[in-house]
């Protein structure tokens, strides 16, 4: 008996080939997707200091600066919504008040985003802000500001 007969015959083989064939199966999307999304976390594009300056029953000022790790360019404007206590979505706009956003690239290092207004805060018990980038060709959307309001 030939070594291929004898691996075609064992229980191993049957495992192994299912295997196998579950991982070429499975959508080559669906793994570079969760690779990129743990390197994202791992390695993540900005890190962020955030400081409530106001929080009034119609708006909400914060303070942003950071630090940038990779080499991405801004892609779209920020997008802000706010939760209230019990979780639903508040949609929010949001306009930077100490100078225009160009949306310009920043260079790795840290940085100064400035004074960030929020609007309506309505009963929003916190506030999150989102900036998408654009690395290399593919979209990372990073959590810019994650906040619980006073």
């Amino acid at each position: 008996m030939t070594f291929f007969e004898r691996l075609l015959r064992s229980p191993y083989s049957i495992l192994a080939g299912t295997v196998l064939g579950l991982v070429v199966g499975l959508s080559n999307d669906a793994i570079e997707d969760w690779v990129l999304t743990r390197y994202d976390v791992l390695f993540p594009v900005v890190t962020t200091n955030v400081t409530v300056v106001l929080a009034t029953h119609d708006e909400i000022l914060l303070s942003i600066s950071g630090t940038k790790h990779r080499a991405c360019a801004i892609s779209r404007p920020p997008h802000a919504e706010g939760r209230t206590s019990g979780g639903t979505p508040v949609e929010m706009s949001i306009e930077r008040l100490d100078k225009k956003e160009t949306l310009s690239m920043r260079p790795i290092g840290p940085f100064a985003a400035g004074l960030w207004r929020l609007w309506p805060r309505g009963n929003a018990a916190s506030v999150q802000v989102y900036l998408t980038y654009d690395c290399r060709g593919r979209v990372v959307v990073v959590k810019y500001a994650d906040v619980t309001l006073p």
